[in-house]
């Protein structure tokens, strides 16, 4: 499970959450964007499955989930590192490979956590 935890000046918490997000988890990663929005993004898989997926969830001051966990990636196919950033907007860009070389993931997220538009994609044969 991920926890989220708000500390104060002295380090001590302030907010602490279980997020009940179950499944094999990696690489949990929080984004701070404009107007207050914080951006949840993980990688999971299921046990006996060897992909791992993508998933993006909202968070609320307090550290409960703001709105439903939603798969990123494509399914079928794997999540190997990615990188997220700010947008400036609210919202959140995410960029992923899927342990290929040369196969690159591109995807926009609005600030209420909505994808926009289709996922872009670069993949160059070697």
């Amino acid at each position: 499970y991920l926890r989220y935890m708000q500390l104060d000046a002295q380090a001590n918490p302030v907010v602490t959450q279980n997020l009940g997000i179950p499944g094999l988890l990696r690489a949990p990663r929080l984004v701070t964007a404009a107007g207050n929005n914080l951006h949840l993004f993980w990688s999971s898989r299921t046990p006996g499955v060897r992909d791992w997926t993508l998933w993006h969830a909202r968070l609320d001051a307090n550290g409960e989930l703001g709105s439903t966990t939603l798969q990123i990636s494509l399914t079928g196919s794997n999540v190997g590192n990615y990188a997220v950033a700010s947008d400036h907007h609210g919202g959140a860009v995410i960029c992923w490979d899927s342990g290929v070389p040369g196969d690159i993931y591109l995807q926009h997220i609005d600030q209420s956590g909505e994808l926009i538009g289709e996922i872009n994609s670069k993949k160059q044969l070697f």
